[in-house]
């Protein structure tokens, strides 16, 4: 996803009309947990991700705080077992001090793997740190045994670096393959400067902890005397321990380089692209300025954003998305001003805003902007599903809204979550002519079949007993999550009702024989809401805010 590797989706509660075709009936398969935090909004259920095992992950915060501030808690839940808490705010934190635990300050978007374990950062506090800004922060994995350990830490030295540097925080994780956790850790110490502190570690149990890259790493393959000159930012993992992200790269004159790169698991480092390159699918005079996020194939492809320029153009720049399969194998997917596909050349993309990684059948989704040729009328969002080389076009702001009353129209649209399977969820906002201020929020389902369906709505009933009897609830928030949709369909994701409570549950994208029932509502005016049903569910453990 385009610089979004923490990604939350929220629906706001709005308004439903008439009933309508497109509405996908839900299958809610688990509650995994369940609360009442009230109106305060520091507490509650995060968005959760969720593995294709369909262990669910996701942090809570609970009021009854040892410290000021929420009791932070980050729990798993497994099908048909109770949720369990693998870190919170008091608990001793594992390897640090003898009496340091963990505070509150947790980031996050904790990160889980096929095998079920997890990653986090978080900060704690012993009593020779009494105050917040000397409190050491951390990163914890589950091991292959199913221990909680410490993997690195503020001031530990950090592998791969000079005598006396070590680590002062961290920043995004992620896990590259079974096992694998990959961050971007900052430092301090000799040589050590403001614009060259962030590199990136990687660590494995039959490894430990492994330097990846970061400021100073001489460069294979560029001309000599170059090396990495700034902070590594953009980082992107895949499930072949490759690691992509951007960072300048000079030589002893200062002359410097925008570029892109690829670790590889042997250690090396691949360069993609780098600033003044020639930009393949643009005439002759163009070339790349600056590079944006990117993403990696499981295969080791590189799909990237970057900003282009021409000496004529200068400084204008315009931007576009690159798929590279191999150095001399580079794609153009979109550019801002080129022609939209079936438009016959009346509109352009105007600004690419977000896309999604190709799955193993090589589909991707991609979030423009649309304009006139001209690029002075402004069409708004579009969404667009498929190869690389022929993206076809799913919904644009002014289409019918899918599921929605008659006359509602899409306003609004956000780079979908894709499985590897070919499903998407995408969020958006709707609207109707005789309102045009009042925005109806979705959640849209893209399957592999190629139709696109309502799925959920703020606004609805749900049903949140987890066995036969009916406990409905008014929808109010929704949250998902980028890791939230696994392989298998299953969708994780936290709900949050009208009467303040909250819950945590997976629900199934699979089609059921059924369709949702519509019932009225009044949100400041009538409306209509889907009515959600649940099917029978064993083995599910409620949490009564304490998860």
């Amino acid at each position: 996803m385009l610089a979004l590797p923490s990604m939350l989706l929220t629906v706001v509660a709005g308004l439903l009309g008439a009933e309508a075709p497109g509405q996908h009936a839900v299958q809610v398969d688990r509650v995994v947990a369940m609360g009442n935090f009230g109106a305060d909004s520091a507490y509650g259920f995060e968005a959760p991700a969720i593995n294709n095992s369909a262990r669910v992950l996701f942090w809570s915060s609970i009021p009854g705080q040892p410290f000021s501030g929420p009791d932070t808690r980050l729990t798993v839940g497994d099908p048909g077992l109770p949720s369990r808490i693998v870190a919170k705010t008091g608990m001793p934190a594992v390897g640090m001090p003898s009496d340091s635990v963990y505070t509150n300050n947790f980031l996050p978007t904790p990160v889980l793997d096929s095998l079920g374990r997890t990653a986090f950062v978080a900060q704690s506090k012993d009593s020779s740190n009494p105050s917040p800004a000397e409190q050491p922060s951390g990163v914890w994995a589950v091991t292959t045994s199913g221990a909680l350990r410490l993997i690195a830490s503020s001031g530990q030295r950090a592998p791969g670096t000079p005598p006396g540097v070590e680590f002062t925080q961290f920043v995004p994780i992620a896990t590259d393959q079974p096992g694998g956790v990959v961050f971007q850790g900052e430092l301090q110490g000799p040589g050590i400067s403001s614009t060259g502190r962030i590199g990136i570690w990687r660590y494995t149990d039959a490894t430990g902890l492994q330097l990846v890259a970061r400021p100073g790493t001489a460069l294979p393959g560029v001309p000599t005397g170059y090396e990495l000159s700034s902070n590594l930012e953009g980082l992107a993992v895949n499930g072949a321990g490759q690691v992509g992200f951007t960072s300048p790269m000079a030589n002893a004159l200062g002359e410097e380089l925008e570029a892109l790169w690829r670790s590889e698991p042997s250690g090396g480092l691949t360069l993609l692209a780098k600033e003044m390159d020639p930009v393949p699918g643009l005439p002759a005079g163009y070339h790349f300025d600056a590079f944006g996020s990117v993403a990696l194939t499981p295969s080791g492809q590189a799909l990237f954003s970057a900003t282009v320029v021409s000496p004529p153009s200068w400084p204008s720049l315009d931007s576009g998305v690159w798929l590279q399969s191999s150095p001399n194998d580079t794609q153009l997917v979109a550019f801002e001003g080129h022609p939209v596909p079936g438009s016959g050349g009346s509109q352009v993309f105007d600004s690419i805003n977000g896309f999604s990684v190709p799955n193993s059948a090589g589909r991707m989704a991609l979030l423009a902007t649309l304009s006139s040729a001209d690029r002075v009328q402004k069409f708004g969002d579009s969404l667009w599903v498929g190869q690389p080389d022929d993206l076809q076009l799913i919904a644009k702001r002014g289409d019918a809204a899918i599921g929605m009353p008659d006359g509602f129209t899409f306003r609004t649209l956000s780079t979908p979550i894709q499985n590897a399977t070919g499903d998407l969820v995408v969020f958006g906002t709707a609207n109707s002519p005789s309102a045009p201020s009042a925005f109806q929020q979705g959640l849209w389902h893209y399957d592999q079949e190629g139709t696109l369906e309502l799925i959920l709505a703020a606004g609805s009933e749900f049903d949140v007993d987890p066995g036969e009897l009916t406990d409905l609830r008014t929808i109010r928030f929704i949250e998902v999550r980028e890791g939230g949709l696994n392989d298998n369909g299953d969708l994780a994701l936290t709900l949050s009702f009208t009467d303040y409570s909250q819950g945590v549950f997976v629900i199934s994208l699979e089609r059921i024989p059924e369709p949702g029932t519509w019932i009225l509502l009044a949100i400041g005016v009538v409306t209509c809401a889907l009515r959600m049903r649940t099917k029978e569910q064993k083995g599910v453990q409620p949490l009564q805010g304490s998860a």
